[in-house]
């Protein structure tokens, strides 16, 4: 099968890790008194997406804004500050209510003292069945896949919707384009994967496996349509549109909720972070992915999001069973709107919305589906005790802990982009992991040089840039710079056979035709500067990683003359591999900027 379940990735991994040099991490042993505490920030964030329960809408903002003002003024030691979440439908909705109830202007006159941050969150754009879907039928090659991805992302982003049936309204502005209209610059952006009609079968014909010789074609069986799916695990296509129209602090990263479904999800999920935080100045729950940071609502069995209706006590349960030795970041959500409709009803989290895009002619939530306004008041109270929890308890208790905006997170986070690394620190860390690599199929994800992580893309583009200097100059350059630049539009499934071999002359005058194209950031149907998935060098046919490997070897010994042996090895690290996907594996080029986000507690304060 094309998509392998999560499980069977992680047995495989575990399973390669020893002969190929990677360490599976192993899992996270539980915290003791005697342990070294790290801090834990908390991220306060409320969505408030349902446009048409408007007066539930206008009672959480009303309730929430004052509230978090209130506990900003009375411990300002704990810095607290709260992202609000709106869609695009909601950010309309407001923004016409206002000559009524001035609800925009109220909310933004506290966005303008700094006690909350807004971001935009499109998961509930009007609807979920009526929605623009993924369409490959006319897509013949990798370049076509990133257009029609990228297209669709942009009228995801822009594109306004009948507020009921979601049909396209031309001539208006909706998604993040409509909520920065209304609310100005996103801090934070979520909800936006692209989704399929998510069938029995779904590989496309470029990927389909090649019959044994003499064996019949198969026929492709037919697709029955089945439910909406996102596509989770690389989104290079969408965040190369969110550009075009807002540069947000963060982007949310791996969900809490299991998607689709996904066998083994919740150990992929924790292997993931684990990978992605080698080190007590790293999160779990923190992480680059195309120069974005992700912030994850979740990084496994134990660190969840937190419901703040629940009051303190699942708090105190997560907390006690977390390890902490690294950094934690805990996303906890203000002012549900499940807290106002009944506990029966209230299990379902789309529950508003979807009532509201299956009755059109009446709906708003019947009477009977809401909870009494005592038991709303109760749900407030427990919100109450949380904070207060929190910020007499809990964070004495704990220095350095706070709460943490989206804002704080981009700012305590060492830059991703736009640092320089030494050559010769490059060359140094190169000599050995050549070595750990021998003949193994596997490349690491990650590679520290100057005390900086470089993820598989930026490796290729700084070896790229070192490589074509000394095509150009004889001798490399003192230092190279980290620069944007995106994954490969296509990842081999396959680790391809031991077979040619490459001179270093050639390969360094490839060099200098890539290091061109890396650079060129044109606003271009497909980036110029993405990691090319294939090149044939003087005859010899590689892909990216065994590029990758070749360079590597080359940056130790530039000898032109000296021959390079082209050796197997899979597009996808041990990383990409376990990256929790919905994607197909072969389109998961977004995996290649994975890295640490390597976290200053300093940055914080000097930047108040």
């Amino acid at each position: 099968m094309r998509r392998v379940t999560f499980l069977v990735m992680i047995i495989l991994l575990a399973g390669a890790a020893a002969a190929k040099g990677f360490a599976a991490p192993q899992a996270p042993a539980q915290s003791t008194p005697d342990a070294a505490n790290e801090p834990v920030f908390i991220y306060l964030y409320a969505r408030v997406t349902d446009h048409v329960n408007l007066d539930i809408t206008e009672d959480r903002l009303r309730r929430l804004l004052p509230m978090i003002e209130k506990y900003r003024k009375e411990h300002p030691g704990a810095h607290v500050s709260a992202t609000i979440l709106f869609s695009g439908a909601v950010s309309q909705a407001l923004a016409g209510r206002n000559a009524q109830t001035h609800i925009k202007d109220f909310v933004l006159d506290f966005g303008r003292r700094g006690v909350v941050e807004f971001g935009y969150d499109g998961a509930d754009e009007p609807t979920y069945e009526n929605r623009p879907l993924l369409d490959f039928s006319n897509a013949k090659s990798t370049d076509d896949r990133w257009i029609v991805r990228e297209s669709l992302a942009e009228k995801v982003l822009t594109e306004a919707r009948d507020p009921l049936t979601g049909a396209p309204q031309a001539g208006k502005a909706g998604g993040l384009k409509e909520m920065q209209e209304v609310f100005g610059k996103a801090a934070c952006v979520t909800g936006v994967p692209l989704q399929f009609r998510k069938t029995e079968m779904v590989p496309p014909p470029h990927v389909r496996s090649i019959p044994p010789p003499g064996a019949p074609s198969p026929a492709m069986p037919a697709t029955t349509p089945r439910v909406l799916a996102p596509e989770i695990g690389s989104d290079s296509e969408t965040v190369r549109q969110i550009r075009q129209y807002d540069n947000p602090a963060i982007m949310f990263g791996l969900p809490d909720t299991n998607p689709a479904q996904f066998g083994g999800f919740r150990a992929a999920e924790e292997m993931f972070s684990n990978i992605l935080s080698p080190q007590p100045e790293t999160s779990p729950e923190l992480y680059w992915q195309d120069n974005v940071l992700r912030s994850s609502e979740a990084s496994g069995g134990i660190v969840r999001i937190v419901h703040s209706s629940d009051g303190p006590a699942a708090m105190k349960t997560m907390l006690g069973k977390a390890e902490r030795s690294k950094i934690h970041i805990i996303h906890v959500e203000l002012g549900s709107e499940q807290d106002y409709v009944q506990p029966a009803v209230s299990k379902d989290p789309d529950y508003a919305l979807s009532y509201v895009y299956s009755h059109v002619d009446h709906p708003q939530l019947p009477a009977d589906a809401r909870r009494p306004a005592a038991d709303v008041d109760a749900a407030y109270a427990k919100e109450h005790e949380l904070l207060d929890w929190l910020v007499t308890d809990f964070f004495p208790a704990n220095p350095g802990s706070r709460f943490i905006s989206s804002t704080d997170m981009e700012q305590m986070a060492e830059p991703s982009t736009g640092f320089t690394i030494s050559v010769g620190d490059l060359r140094s860390v190169l000599t050995e992991r050549v070595k750990d690599w021998g003949h193994g199929t596997a490349l690491t994800a990650l590679i520290e040089v100057d005390h900086h992580y470089l993820s598989m893309a930026d490796l290729y583009q700084v070896m790229t840039d070192a490589l074509a200097e000394f095509s150009r100059t004889g001798k490399f350059p003192e230092s190279v710079r980290v620069i944007q630049v995106y994954g490969p539009l296509f990842t081999y499934t396959g680790h391809g056979p031991n077979v040619g071999e490459v001179s270093v002359a050639d390969l360094l005058h490839y060099c200098e035709g890539v290091a061109v194209k890396l650079h060129d950031g044109a606003a271009t149907p497909v980036p110029k500067n993405v990691i090319p998935t294939s090149a044939i060098i003087h005859g010899v046919g590689v892909t990216s990683s065994q590029i990758t490997r070749l360079m590597a070897e080359a940056m130790i010994n530039p000898s032109a003359q000296e021959k390079l042996q082209v050796k197997m090895t899979y597009t996808l690290s041990g990383l990409g591999v376990v990256s929790p996907k919905s994607r197909p594996p072969d389109e998961m080029g977004g995996t290649w900027t994975l890295k640490p986000a390597v976290l200053d507690v300093k940055r914080l304060d000097a930047s108040r």
